[in-house]
């Protein structure tokens, strides 16, 4: 009902955020995840921060944003996943203007639940630093993971110099700390959507 009750570009988004909430935590190893999936709250999807990590050293927390599409007629497989990172970064950046700092208490929830009390102290204290710095100084710079999820067929892909390009325009910008790009392409989002009914038996 979560899922096949909503719109289908709500169900494109959900499957994307699914799909970068796997893949990176299977490539990044070196970073923890923080997020939960679903809002504990309510039947949809998470509000505010996508996703997001923090180091395995404990030293820094990195806040990811996912944004999902489809090449339309008047677009290339580069172009539209230029723009979807693009989006990407622009709503980041809005979320760490500091203007909606409630976003970090669910953060500091999932944190709660994601780890054992004294880990999920010290995760606390570090997003609490982070929106701290970042209410009083706007233009402090946080760490970044910027996801697009691009449903075209595979026969047409992304090219990896497209993704360098926007990496280093990003850069260019030095609106954030450190920053991470991740591009992922599938043909369909209804492939996996029937892999994961297949696997848990839902028809």
């Amino acid at each position: 009902h979560r899922y096949k009750s909503k719109s289908q570009n709500t169900q494109k988004g959900m499957m994307s955020e699914f799909i970068a909430h796997l893949i990176i935590n299977k490539v990044l190893d070196n970073l923890k995840t923080i997020s939960i999936f679903f809002n504990k709250e309510e039947l949809n999807i998470k509000k505010g921060f996508d996703l997001t990590y923090v180091d395995t050293d404990g030293t820094a927390i990195w806040y990811g944003e996912v944004k999902s599409g489809e090449v339309n007629k008047e677009s290339t497989p580069d172009s539209k996943n230029s723009e979807l990172l693009g989006k990407a970064k622009t709503s980041l950046e809005d979320f760490l203007s500091g203007a909606r700092p409630n976003l970090w208490d669910s953060v500091i929830i999932e944190a709660q639940l994601s780890f054992a009390v004294e880990k999920s102290k010290k995760v606390g204290d570090l997003l609490k630093m982070d929106i701290s710095q970042i209410t009083h100084a706007p233009s402090s710079k946080k760490n970044a993971i910027l996801i697009s999820v691009l449903f075209h067929d595979i026969k047409s892909k992304i090219t990896a110099e497209q993704v360098r390009q926007t990496l280093a325009s990003v850069i260019a910008e030095d609106k954030f700390a450190n920053v991470i790009l991740f591009s992922i392409q599938k043909s369909t989002y209804s492939k996996i959507e029937k892999f994961l009914e297949e696997e848990l038996g839902v028809k």
